[in-house]
């Protein structure tokens, strides 16, 4: 089942890109996910942040940087993740109660406009490698 730990243990190199998204395209997750209040045609990904098994303990306080962004990146970048799933790890980090985004507030904003574009790309910028190259550059200044 996934957690929010399991992207915890991704950020800090405990569990690969391969792992974390096996946990993701678990198809324990179909079964236990329920449907939001407004459910319509929800995402996979917003479905899992309502599942009460997601949120643990283990997250109280985890500082999410660009590093961690940054990491995203260059993993779709080498084929590790693909933009299909890039775009619902970008919406699932959007509901992790456990994490503080970023050290200062210049990096929260930053951190913000990166997920915000990873997370919609039907409204912003294609998930191409191209502009995935682009975000990660704009995390690294």
């Amino acid at each position: 089942m996934l957690k929010e730990s399991d992207f915890k243990k991704y950020f800090e190199n405990r569990i690969s890109a391969e792992e974390l998204i096996h946990k993701l395209q678990s198809k324990e997750i179909e079964r236990t996910i329920p449907e939001p209040p407004y459910a319509g045609n929800t995402p996979r990904s917003t479905k899992i942040m309502y599942d009460k098994e997601f949120h643990d303990l283990e997250m109280d306080g985890f500082v999410f940087t660009r590093e961690h962004l940054v990491k995203l990146c260059n993993d779709l970048l080498t084929d590790r993740i693909s933009a299909w799933n890039l775009e619902d790890i970008a919406l699932i980090l959007y509901g992790c109660d456990g994490f503080v985004w970023g050290n200062n507030e210049k990096e929260r904003e930053l951190i913000a406009e990166v997920i915000h574009n990873l997370s919609s790309p039907e409204s912003n910028y294609p998930l191409t490698k191209e502009n995935v190259k682009k975000f990660r550059d704009s995390l690294e200044i």
